[in-house]
């Protein structure tokens, strides 16, 4: 079980790390910069859209391995307004990827590796050149269904049992309390906050999937929330960002959910650019199933490397 003592430790490991060394002044510069960013009522746009791909082929290898292709596709965008006392982002980020591993001979099939949709809208008063009132909500889901996977006796792939779908698990947090940011961190503590987890799979939802009580499509929480998000440039085109999301329902302040996403980016040049991204994510309510058959809580982590190729707008 993630306790809150060792959950916070690990933040304010990160932020102080990472983010911990900026002075007074660049914080206030840096809250100056964004309140005169753009002249009041104007909106902003911007997006990228990027491809990846790999693909390994052996024949008469000796040395051993299997043949691969994987393939993936990304998209960020967003549309802000800025006036001179607020500002208001809306914003979409999506990823998906499948890959196949072995001979195409038949017996493998592609199989998802990277699935994720959020929308999000974010609005925040500034209060003074730090701090600022946050109003924000955010929906994270999955776009396809997704599967385990097994093998008939001539060795054919096949898909054995759907453990997942659109709106199955889905995540819905809106929250509304105080951001403080400067240069390089912004750090929102909300005490009034919510999360909804939806199950809308009627199968999913009989099995009491993702913390949901059998028969039940919806699971809702009441709690605090602290979201912080720090970027760097760690060295000239390469950077680092790091979004770590703590939420606590009041019933239980022992239990806390966890969500640490990385992005580094080292980018070649103006369309090419290699990403690794990370993501640990825990929640207590939600069991995983061993291949012993034992249903256990446990972290949850995903790495992906991508050579891509990308257009910005």
């Amino acid at each position: 079980m993630f306790k809150n003592a060792y959950l916070l430790t690990v933040a304010l490991l990160v932020l102080q790390c990472f983010f911990g060394q900026l002075s007074a002044q660049e914080a206030d510069n840096a809250a100056d910069t964004l309140t005169q960013a753009a002249p009041p009522g104007i909106w902003s746009r911007k997006g990228s859209l990027s491809f990846s791909l790999a693909n390994v082929g052996l024949q008469n290898w000796q040395g051993g391995g299997q043949s691969s292709l994987s393939l993936g596709v990304l998209f960020d965008g967003n549309i802000t307004r800025k006036t001179a006392r607020s500002q208001w982002r809306n914003y979409i980020n999506a990823a998906f990827g499948v890959a196949r591993l072995g001979e195409n001979d038949g017996t493998n099939i592609f199989k998802k590796t990277d699935d994720q949709l959020i929308l999000g809208s974010n609005y925040d008063y500034t209060l003074s050149k730090a701090w600022s009132l946050n109003a924000a909500v955010e929906l994270r889901t999955q776009m396809a269904p997704g599967y385990t996977f097994d093998r008939d006796s001539l060795g054919r792939e096949f898909v054995d049992k759907r453990i997942s779908d659109f709106f199955a698990p889905a995540f819905l947090v809106p929250n509304i309390g105080f951001k403080y940011q400067n240069k390089h961190l912004q750090a929102t503590i909300s005490p009034l906050a919510s999360r909804l987890t939806f199950v809308l799979s009627d199968e999913l939802s009989a099995a009491g999937a993702f913390g949901v009580e059998p028969g039940k499509r919806l699971r809702s929480e009441f709690g605090y929330t602290l979201n912080a998000v720090g970027q760097l440039e760690l060295m000239k085109n390469v950077t680092l960002k790091s979004t770590l999301v703590l939420f606590s329902d009041y019933r239980t302040p022992d239990i806390v959910t966890v969500n640490w996403d990385n992005l580094l980016v080292f980018k070649i040049n103006e369309f090419f650019f290699t990403s690794f991204t990370t993501q640990l994510f825990y929640d207590h309510n939600i069991l995983i199933a061993q291949a012993d058959g034992r249903q256990i809580q446990a972290v949850q982590f995903k790495h992906v490397l991508n050579l891509n190729v990308g257009f910005k707008f």
